[in-house]
């Protein structure tokens, strides 16, 4: 079974992909940590040196690394859906694309904290555009959607994985 999570940032993807795999005991990968790793520096670090367009391009690799995986729980970063190739790797093989919709105010509480290290979301107003732009892109490519607005990670994870069953 393989479970692809997208969202926008503050979504939850990491945290829930650690419960979720450790649950259905699949592997996790994270695809902004492997991202990171490719690079040898943090996101933020990859924005300031080489920009946004570089960023996106070793997101490619990581999916190209990725698309013969059969089982796994893919925590992916927001932007993922902004190229359909990268989609394409990480569904070969099958797996499930699960949305966590999460509403924009939501999104600022999560990340109003640690925004530093979102280099995408240093505007609020911007990061606003972006959510607005991104939103029917996540809704387009998702096989299954979840609101996570007030809800536990146990409640999230138990949906997830009713509805990975019913679509695998």
């Amino acid at each position: 079974m393989k479970i692809i999570l997208i969202g926008f940032m503050g979504s939850g993807k990491s945290t829930i992909a650690r419960l979720l795999g450790k649950r259905l005991n699949l592997p996790i990968l994270d695809t902004d940590n492997l991202v990171e790793k490719k690079a040898g520096i943090i996101t933020p670090e990859i924005f300031e040196k080489y920009g946004e367009m570089r960023y996106r391009e070793l997101e490619i690799e990581v999916a190209k690394d990725l698309r013969g995986l059969t089982n796994g729980v893919i925590a992916t970063g927001g932007g993922i859906i902004l190229n359909k190739i990268i989609l394409e790797y990480l569904q070969s093989n099958g797996g499930t694309v699960v949305f966590l919709r999460t509403q924009f105010n939501e999104v600022v509480k999560r990340v109003s904290n640690n925004s530093r290290t979102r280099p995408l979301f240093q505007n609020k107003d911007k990061a606003r555009k972006l959510f607005d732009f991104r939103l029917p892109m996540y809704e387009f490519y998702a096989n299954v959607i979840i609101d996570t607005d007030h809800r536990s990670i146990e409640d999230i994870v138990k949906k997830i994985i009713e509805s990975a069953t019913l679509t695998s």
